[in-house]
């Protein structure tokens, strides 16, 4: 199986990985490089393998029975609702790691909720569609004190000065985690929260896999480029249980949205 399309994709596709293996004598991963070591460790019954260009030559030597997309398993593994699992977590997380770092959190958040969040969209299909100015988060700070902290991947250091100026909220990056070069680190950092609220984006897909509590902002149904997996309508998610997604009642206007999340966030407890 190889990936493709982008790395959050590879991750949703990845909740069909359990479904082959225990049905395929041997199984082969490959795989965007950067989820190389959290393929491995969630799917040990498989070989993984880096994409590489050209071919690796253990993969161009090796005779195939069969061979797919990760994406082009979708109509065989989950051709109609019923033939979803329940979304249960499938992606494993470096545990020493996020015991580490959730410490850490622990001690920045003054006993607050420790919540995760990202708001952009690096896709040149449709991040005007998924993205959401990190100023329109304003009514979602206001509702909890807490530690919020920077799940994003990207340069976004302007905009975060700028929120903090602006109201004086802070939201916290952590220098010893980037997602653009890190996925492993990314997904103890993840997994390190009480809460995701998030975009369309890698962290969701991230969270939703580790079974994290995540609230998913999403666009308007029937707006062109709309992401397909998080349906049509509904709260919750076929792909992942721990998911809970709040729709836009009105095309391109998050108000809505922002309110409903703030008015979730600030009936949380101290530390949810």
């Amino acid at each position: 199986m190889w990936g493709e399309q982008g790395v959050g994709d590879e991750v949703l596709y990845a909740s069909m990985m359990g479904d082959v293996l225990a049905r395929a004598g041997q199984v082969l991963i490959e795989c965007e490089p950067r989820l190389s070591p959290v393929f491995e460790r969630s799917f040990p019954a498989a070989q993984v393998f880096p994409r590489a260009y050209p071919l690796n030559s253990e993969l161009e030597a090796t005779h195939f029975d069969f061979h797919i997309s990760i994406a082009d398993l979708s109509p065989l593994i989950r051709p109609d609702p019923n033939a979803f699992t329940g979304g249960s977590p499938y992606i494993k997380d470096d545990k020493n790691r996020t015991a580490s770092l959730r410490e850490k959190y622990e001690t920045l958040s003054d006993n607050g909720p420790v919540i995760g969040i990202a708001w952009h969209s690096g896709r040149k299909d449709n991040a005007w569609l998924k993205s959401i100015p990190l100023q329109q988060w304003t009514p979602i700070f206001d509702a909890k004190n807490g530690l919020f902290v920077s799940l994003q991947y990207g340069e976004h250091g302007e905009e975060i000065s700028q929120l903090e100026s602006a109201s004086g909220h802070r939201v916290y990056r952590d220098p010893d985690i980037d997602p653009l070069s890190d996925l492993d680190a990314f997904a103890s950092q993840v997994a390190a929260m009480d809460l995701v609220i998030t975009n369309s984006n890698t962290a969701a897909h991230f969270a939703g896999a580790l079974g994290q509590s995540v609230w998913i902002m999403v666009p308007r149904s029937g707006s062109g480029g709309m992401p397909w997996y998080w349906m049509r309508s509904g709260p919750t998610s076929p792909w992942y249980a721990s998911a809970r997604l709040y729709r836009q009642t009105r095309f391109q206007d998050w108000s809505s949205v922002v309110g409903a999340i703030a008015a979730d966030v600030a009936g949380l407890s101290p530390a949810t």
